[in-house]
């Protein structure tokens, strides 16, 4: 039977460490966008901000506003909350009980349903004097669950917005609606009143405005959305393909807890955004409030799917709800390219973001059709090139997109259902607003799969590995990018590291540059082309075991992969089949591995053929600690440069700048002693070759 989650197993925040112990933390989920008519947006549609005074009640038991719903589903608002700027010291107030605004219906919202104090008006909620409207220069927010703006309007002019006994009605749902004063709302009409004396229309069709003809509620043809997950239970990283989706459309495919109506009691499975702050609670992650709470689109979430979907605290109720894995993720609602077809537009604000450490964005595919990744842009910022997705057989999986929708190429199209982390290499300034173009849907659906971009060659990596425990780890999430559009510094080919959800695991990692020049666990590393390049490759277990690392297929042939071990001081060359395994006797995170990645055949080592015109002897003694020599042969004459690399990648020696003649030999001393203790790379480049010894100096 599947566990229910422990404190323990929620996927905690945790950052992939660099050299030197510098950190990145990851997994920067958020949350609704701050700009009215989103996905499962309500409206704030009739204000009544100065009523007739009665014989009973107060002048703010007779105030109301009106919320309109303009999909074609049903929305329940337990759980969103309302303020106004008059009431700007009070806290926001949550509706704490179910509130259905009906498809293509309204709401009243007022301070009492008692219709004699209120002046007749239909109230369907009470918020009893949280807010108390003024005159003039005052404001109508509501939030989601999760504390962002979905509407609000505002007035500054009583003469306009606040006439005595005269409600203020929304034109057009559809325009821009935030100010009362402005050309969209207009004064209810002479005809239209309610109770003692008030002109409105509170819970009905505004008086100035007649919606479109032929809009239905679940009319039967809207689309349904299916993808099928694998049998594996485990941490999936999803997104709604279609609007109107909640927390309770999940419940009932598979178990979720943690959340009101929902096991409210144990661990949450469900994350649905991310404060970026890892002292928050949840270590930082969103857990939605109610089932009525929405899925927004655009916006990615991390579920927990169990093989029997249950079977939740009542073994009974879990199994009778849920279907086992493998389950099709079915889903019935409205997407953007079905009806009215628009962009989807996810915005990130502010508070959204507040107290974010890195550039990561949780984003998903908002439509019910496969997405091209080149359709995505960002208002501000540069997003990378790099895209990473989640499932529990990989855990994060990095892919490069291709310019261009009509590349020919599915491998960067993204499966209806699937969510995806974005990051930007270059910080956009928010509000951001995330699009996806229309224009970017392709056919037919597939599923998310690597790639290697035409204007450079990836050599990714994997590491395979059995814990003490007899738990299997697995990670390709690792690769070298040289492109000549690349640069050795961070810039839109790189992808920062992110560490797996949940336990046991063990990863490796590239380290170069992050965007502010230290030293950074990367996903995917991009170098400039046509040279030898050396870098740090981070291991990181969180249980001891054995480990094997090997070359992805798909390196380009003739290229050369060296790994060194400092621990055993074994060099080895990967690809072409080979492999190098090693132990690790308990949970560690070390810089224990050097990786030097040369792209052409004329590196081969000291045992090089004579036709790769020249030989390069290894660095003796190894480790070195005063000095040490190698010897390089050319056959033909040339310019020849020698230099020393450190683990960051910067130069600190320089053995040779000259010519050599034809079949000259020339020996290169390594002066170590001024260098610390680490592992370097000696790289010789001549003008017809690159070569690259390993060494470690030892004090």
């Amino acid at each position: 039977m599947p566990r229910l989650l422990s404190a323990d197993s929620r996927p905690a925040l945790r950052r992939a460490c660099a050299l030197g112990g510098a950190c990145l933390a990851v997994l920067a989920l958020t949350t609704l966008p701050a700009r009215a008519q989103q996905p499962n947006s309500i409206i704030i549609n009739e204000v009544m901000a100065n009523p007739v005074n009665g014989p009973a009640g107060t002048d703010a038991d007779r105030e109301w506003f009106e919320l309109y719903n303009p999909n074609r589903y049903d929305i329940d608002i337990r759980g969103w909350a309302v303020r106004d700027s008059a009431q700007s010291a009070r806290p926001n107030h949550i509706i704490a009980q179910s509130v259905i605004v009906p498809c293509g219906g309204y709401v009243v919202l007022g301070n009492t349903t008692n219709t004699t104090n209120n002046g007749g008006v239909p109230v369907d909620y009470a918020y009893g004097g949280a807010l108390a409207l003024a005159n003039s220069l005052d404001r109508i927010v509501l939030l989601s669950p999760d504390g962002v703006f979905v509407d609000a309007v505002q007035y500054a002019s009583a003469a306009i917005s606040a006439q005595t006994g005269i409600s203020r009605e929304l034109l057009n749902p559809a325009l821009f609606n935030a100010d009362m004063d402005g050309s969209n709302w207009r004064d209810a009409s002479v005809t239209a009143v309610y109770g003692p004396g008030g002109r409105g229309t509170p819970k009905a069709q505004n008086s100035t405005y007649t919606p479109k003809a032929g809009v239905g509620c679940g009319s039967g043809d809207e689309p349904t959305a299916t993808s099928t997950t694998s049998a594996v239970a485990g941490y999936r990283l999803l997104s709604a393909p279609v609007r109107g989706l909640t927390v309770g459309t999940l419940a009932g495919l598979n178990l979720v807890q943690g959340v009101e109506g929902e096991f409210p009691t144990a661990a949450p499975n469900l994350f649905t955004g991310y404060t970026g702050n890892p002292l928050g609670a949840n270590n930082g992650y969103t857990v939605p409030a109610f089932e009525s709470t929405p899925l927004l689109s655009g916006r990615g979430f991390f579920w927990h799917m169990y093989t029997s979907g249950g079977p939740g605290p009542n073994a009974t109720e879990g199994q009778s709800r849920r279907a086992e894995l493998p389950l099709a993720l079915s889903a019935f609602g409205i997407s953007y390219e079905w009806d009215n077809p628009q962009d989807a537009v996810a915005q990130f604000t502010a508070t959204s973001r507040a107290g974010a450490t890195d550039q990561f964005y949780l984003l998903g595919n908002p439509y019910n059709g496969t997405f091209d990744l080149s359709g995505i842009t960002a208002s501000s910022g540069t997003l990378s090139e790099v895209f990473q997705t989640y499932e529990p057989e990989t855990g994060f999986t990095p892919h490069m997109r291709v310019a261009g929708t009509a590349d020919g190429n599915a491998s960067d199209d993204v499966a209806v259902w699937k969510g995806f982390f974005a990051e930007f290499f270059a910080a956009p300034t928010l509000p951001v607003n995330i699009r996806y173009s229309l224009s970017a849907i392709v056919q037919p659906d597939v599923p998310l799969t690597g790639r290697t971009a035409a204007a450079g060659h990836l050599v990714g990596l994997a590491l395979d590995g059995v814990t003490a425990t007899g738990a299997r780890t697995h990670d390709e999430a690792a690769g070298v990018y040289v492109s000549a559009d690349a640069t050795d510094g961070w810039d839109r080919f790189d992808a920062s590291k992110l560490a797996p959800l949940a336990g046991p695991y063990a990863t490796v990692a590239p380290v170069g540059p992050g965007p502010d020049g230290t030293p950074r666990s990367l996903a995917q590393r991009s170098v400039a082309a046509g040279r030898a390049v050396t870098m740090p490759l981070a291991f990181t277990a969180t249980e001891a075991g054995r480990y094997t690392l090997s070359v992805r297929a798909g390196m380009p042939a003739g290229w050369q992969v060296v790994l060194t071990d400092a621990v055993t001081g074994t060099t080895t060359a990967l690809g072409a089949g080979a492999s190098y395994a090693f132990d690790s006797d308990a949970a560690e995170t070390s810089d224990r591995f050097t990786l030097t990645v040369t792209p052409d055949a004329a590196t081969a080592g000291e045992d090089a053929a004579p036709e790769a015109g020249f030989t390069l002897s290894a660095v003796f003694p190894n480790p070195v600690v005063a000095g040490a020599q190698t010897v390089l042969e050319v056959r033909e004459a040339q310019q020849v440069r020698a230099e020393v690399i450190d683990a960051l990648g910067r130069r600190v020696l320089v053995l040779f700048d000259g010519a050599l003649g034809a079949g000259a030999r020339q020996t290169l001393d390594v002066g170590a002693a001024g260098l610390p203790a680490g592992t370097y790379v000696l790289r010789v480049t001549g003008a017809q070759f690159n070569a690259a010894r390993t060494f470690s100096v030892a004090r």
